[in-house]
């Protein structure tokens, strides 16, 4: 299960037209995920954790971003 929410959430990334999926890792691990990275604008991240908690299957999102 924790690997078809990575996938699902990834997959969102790369159709969404704000987020660069190359500078986001993901991990879950038991229905909670993961978020790392330095993304480059504010609206990316937050586009990235709405993706992420909208995700079918996900307990809650541990948001590591960095705006730089």
């Amino acid at each position: 299960m924790d690997y078809d929410i990575e996938n699902e959430i990834k997959s969102a990334y790369s159709r969404s037209a704000l987020v660069d999926e190359t500078i986001v890792q993901v991990s879950v691990n038991g229905g909670h995920v993961h978020l790392s990275g330095i993304v480059p604008f504010y609206a990316m991240k937050k586009e990235i954790l709405d993706i992420a908690n909208k995700t079918s299957g996900v307990m809650d999102v541990i948001d590591e971003e960095t705006i730089g």
